[in-house]
């Protein structure tokens, strides 16, 4: 893959100070976990074993890249802990899912926040058996050909 392309590496170094190399493959496991993932959630404790990298640093890198607009983390609340990998993680970018044919249920999510997020708050719903988002009040259920009926329209939005 061509990571050149998804790291603005000078912005990372500003915002950062100064980063080694396994920080930099961390910022790649997160990209390239979340594109092929079918679930848009990190395992913080495993990476950060796996990568050698305190918890307290990988927040950090993990507001960063949300910070230079590399993702998008969509939240179960407005107010949230100060160490919160948030409730979804998306690519703010919805059209690197099909450059690197990744999973298409979280392209279509990732749609749905990189629209919305510009013009009012995008939360995680609290109960994801109900809807997948709530935006500015309104429930919304983002539906593939293969999602079941599973919730009724009453002051919901369907998507």
């Amino acid at each position: 893959m061509k990571w050149d392309y998804l790291l603005s590496y000078f912005s990372l170094q500003y915002l950062a100070g100064p980063l080694g190399e396994n920080h930099f493959g961390v910022i790649k496991a997160i990209v390239s976990y979340l594109i092929y993932s079918k679930i848009p959630v990190i395992n913080v404790e495993a990476m950060c074993r796996e990568w050698g990298v305190s918890k307290q640093k990988f927040y950090k890198l993990l507001s960063i890249i949300e910070e230079i607009e590399l993702l998008n983390i969509v939240r179960k609340s407005s107010v949230e802990k100060p160490y919160s990998k948030g409730a979804k993680i998306f690519l703010s970018d919805p059209v690197m899912y099909s450059v690197f044919d990744g999973e298409i249920g979280n392209f279509r999510e990732a749609y749905v926040v990189f629209s919305l997020k510009g013009i009012g708050k995008v939360l995680a719903s609290k109960n994801e058996k109900g809807a997948d988002f709530v935006f500015e009040g309104i429930k919304m259920e983002v539906r593939g050909k293969s999602k079941k009926e599973r919730m009724q329209i009453l002051s919901s939005g369907m998507i």
